[in-house]
This record gives C-alpha cells, structure tokens and sequence, in this order.
C-alpha cells in the first residue's frame, strides 16, 4: 500500500514542471507558476512521502536491530560458553599445579619437621638414659654406704636381694 502511495507522488510530481530563464521574476513566470492549491498539494504530498519514507526507515532500522540484536546475543553466548570453557580449563590446571607445588612444599617440610622431631626425641631419650643411669649409680652408692655403716655398728648384713 505504501508503495503505491510513494509511486502515486512520485508519479504526481513529475507532471509539475517549472521553467524558469533567469533568476529574476518576471511576468511570465507568474502564469508557469503553480498557483496556490497547487503548493498545497505539493506540501501535501511531500509530507506523504517524509511520512511514509520515515515509516519505512523506521521499519528497517527495527528489522536490522532485532537481527543485529539476534545476531548478537547468539554470537555472544557462544563466545561466552567457549570463555567459560577455557577459563574452568585455564583455572583448573592452575589450581592442580598450585595443589602439587604446595602439597610439594608441605611434603618437604614435614619431613623436616620429622628429622628435627626424631633428633628431639633421641637427645631425650638420651638425656633421660644418663638420668636414670646417674640415679641407679646414687642408689648402688647409697646402698653401698648403708651396708658399710650396718657392717660398723654391727647389725649385720642386709638383705641383698635389692642390687
């Protein structure tokens, strides 16, 4: 419909014709001249056609945005998916390498702390030895001197059962 209506004025303004021989008014020119009607006419008609071309430029422009639109939001969201994909792929090994440096370092100072641990324990062990050793060599002497001391006032010898 439009079409025709476009057509129609197009075909309309090709019937005007104005001639002109100078670019001063003359006599003549008032009688080749469109009389007023005319210019409503045309005024008219040209705001059909602004109209209609409007309406059209509008109606592609609203097209072309939505397909655009389409366009874009499918080509985004595959772009998207793959970002998301190499990012979880980038992440993940990065994590897992972080995790064996880490578990790595911590492999290491556990064994650190075990060989420190293990020397502790051995310097205590040791240490509580020669305690016990310097207290069992207290005790013989001890013993020793009670039986010495019993042997001078004559109690006789003490039960030796105890070494």
């Amino acid at each position: 419909m439009r079409r025709n209506t476009n057509s129609k004025i197009i075909g309309d303004s090709t019937d005007l014709y104005l001639a002109r021989r100078s670019h001063r008014l003359l006599a003549e020119d008032d009688a080749t001249m469109p009389n007023n009607d005319r210019f409503h006419e045309m005024d008219q008609q040209f705001n059909e056609l602004r109209q209609a071309i409007a309406s059209d430029i509008a109606e592609r422009f609203e097209a072309s945005e939505r397909r655009l639109r389409d366009g874009l939001s499918k080509d985004l969201a595959a772009r998207f998916e793959a970002s998301e994909q190499r990012l979880g792929e980038s992440l993940s090994q990065e994590v897992s390498r972080q995790l064996g440096t880490a578990q790595q370092h911590l492999e290491g100072c556990m064994q650190m702390h075990a060989e420190d641990l293990k020397d502790l324990v051995t310097k205590a062990a040791e240490g509580y030895g020669g305690t016990l050793d310097g207290i069992q060599r207290e005790l013989k002497d001890f013993r020793s001197e009670w039986r010495k001391k019993a042997d001078v006032y004559g109690h006789g010898p003490l039960n030796t059962s105890i070494r």
